[in-house]
């Protein structure tokens, strides 16, 4: 019996390349054996934040990924993203959202069917700033040092030619951008057969290289700062019996015990990569603390201790408070939503003093200013009544747009100066409060199409009661935190978050009109409430509250 033969290998790159494309083009019109059964669970359980993935369009994931590598790195408005092997643009969406406007992301591909299945979502979802471009990873079509970031992922390994894309990579950055990749490597060669199926090659299996391999080519092309993490074996995710495992044995023609089937899937790892081309770094790198440390860094670990601190004693409350609401529920799943929105600010607790300690940052886990202790008390006095409005109100409204506001700027979202860690984190965060304020606008709104004078009520009563310790809290006077931090609070400095107090409480103040807006409130009620926050410089642009259309201040 002759020996098998390597008929990939045998093929010549343009061969390889035309048999990946009629794959994914099957694909592409919801064919084909690399089709996933539940999109949405295979990218959960390949590493997307399940938040993550809510957000975007559904019609963008056909569960091909083997990771999130745009949600791995931290993005900032105004960057331009390229993503290498794009295919229905799941990653695009998802870095689009979070360089706003004012930046780009482009979505290369070679399989035309998988672009215009991309580029119809983006135009019914009211995408403006992505780009689908027909193309090879081996010869981009983007123009020299244009872009901030490339991310690819399990795209790298269906290329003939791997060396030549990190090549491109490395000429389409600009000096200090990096990449972040998500992609399969294999412990050990793979069986002939099995690597010479279509399916194989298609699905990145029978195109995946070593990891030491892998790690040679990116160095090779000019990246520093090589970093590579193993996430999870396939053998985690994918099992002996799975169907699409089954037909690529099928069509190689070979056959294998169930044990060896799992030990080649336990073989195949997936990986994150990240590098950087020489130059300078975009961002901050993130602040050393200690002896020796640079005064004006430890300056801004300082300020982060005490935003952090006062931002844990918020979710701490939060926990709390969403706890308390259940009772006030009669619907289940009403309460199941309480109880999830408590589960995620408890969460957030856990980045933030995570964050903290890889930062060398002090941070509290406990409420210590008097201030949240006398939102609390508010809250509390609101579930003793019953007022489930109130509760939202407190909640849902007034404190989550404080927090919106603190979590944009530790974001970047302003266009301020922040580590990658300290935005990676907050980012993450602050997409959980943003959903959190929408269901609370929902919920309201509802209530308020129901019965507006409790809810009108609600809002009257609360506001005086909550918003002055909100305000209250975006100063550094508050010696009770600093004492137990061991800061002067004299000493800290807001500018080096690159946004000062005042404008803070302005945005906190536009953020809360805009909410109240959206709720709902006529201009008799909020008007006057608003009128109470207009005691900014109105003479500057950058303090001024926005009061509306209405113009209530």
């Amino acid at each position: 019996m002759s020996p098998a033969r390597d008929t990939f290998r045998e093929a010549g790159p343009d061969e390889v390349r035309r048999r990946v494309r009629d794959g994914y083009t099957e694909v592409a019109h919801g064919r084909g054996s690399l089709l996933a059964p539940d999109p949405d669970t295979q990218a959960r359980a390949f590493g997307y934040d399940p938040e993550t993935l809510a957000s975007a369009p559904r019609t963008a994931n056909p569960g091909l990924g083997c990771g999130d590598p745009a949600g791995r790195t931290q993005l900032r408005p105004g960057d331009v993203v390229l993503d290498l092997g794009c295919g229905a643009g799941l990653d695009v969406f998802i870095a689009s959202r979070a360089v706003g406007p004012t930046g780009r992301v482009i979505g290369v591909d070679m399989t035309a069917a998988l672009l215009d299945r991309a580029r119809a979502t983006a135009k019914d979802e009211g995408y403006e700033n992505v780009d689908f471009r027909l193309g090879m990873m081996e010869a981009l079509p983007v123009d020299d040092s244009s872009v901030d970031l490339v991310v690819s992922n399990c795209a790298i390994n269906l290329s003939p030619e791997k060396a030549r894309v990190f090549a491109e990579a490395a000429r389409v950055l600009r000096p200090g951008g990096r990449i972040q990749i998500s992609d399969l490597i294999v412990e050990r060669e793979l069986p002939v057969e099995v690597r010479a199926s279509v399916e194989a090659y298609v699905g990145c299996v029978g195109g995946a290289i070593t990891r030491e391999l892998y790690i040679e080519l990116v160095r090779e092309a000019g990246f520093g700062d090589v970093e590579v993490t193993t996430a999870f074996s396939l053998g985690d995710v994918v099992g002996h019996d799975d169907p699409r495992v089954q037909e690529v044995l099928a069509n190689a023609g070979v056959s294998y015990s169930d044990a060896e089937i799992s030990e080649a899937l336990d073989g195949i790892k997936a990986l994150s990569v990240s590098a950087r081309v020489p130059g300078e770094r975009s961002r901050l790198d993130a602040p050393a603390a200690g002896a020796g440390a640079d005064p004006g860094r430890q300056s801004y670990v300082d300020l982060l201790s005490y935003v952090m601190s006062n931002a844990i004693a918020g979710e701490i409350m939060a926990v709390e408070n969403y706890s308390d609401m259940v009772i006030l529920f009669d619907d289940v799943d009403a309460k199941l939503e309480a109880l999830d929105q408590a589960h995620q600010e408890g969460r957030h607790i856990r980045q933030l003093a995570s964050l903290g300690k890889r930062l060398g940052s002090d941070v509290k886990l406990a409420v210590i200013e008097p201030e949240w202790k006398a939102i609390r008390a508010t809250f509390r006095e609101a579930v003793a009544r019953g007022d489930v409005a109130g509760c939202l109100v407190i909640q849902g409204l007034m404190t989550e747009s404080m927090a919106i506001v603190l979590y944009r700027t530790l974001f970047g979202d302003y266009g301020n100066e922040t580590d990658d860690l300290t935005a990676k984190v907050t980012g993450a965060i602050l997409a959980d409060e943003l959903v959190h304020l929408d269901s609370a606008i929902t919920e309201l709104t509802e209530l308020r199409a129901e019965d507006p004078l409790v809810v009108d009520d609600a809002l009257t009563w609360a506001h005086p009661r909550v918003m002055p310790e909100l305000f209250s809290l975006l100063s550094t006077s508050c010696e009770s935190l600093c004492d137990e931090l061991s800061l002067d609070c004299a000493s800290l400095d807001p500018t080096v978050l690159g946004a000062d107090l005042d404008v803070l409480r302005a945005r906190a103040a536009t953020q809360y009109v805009t909410t109240l807006d959206a709720v709902g409130f006529p201009p008799e009620i909020s008007g006057p409430l608003i009128s109470e926050l207009a005691s900014l410089d109105q003479d500057d642009p950058n303090t001024r509250v926005d009061c509306g259309p209405a113009g209530r201040c």
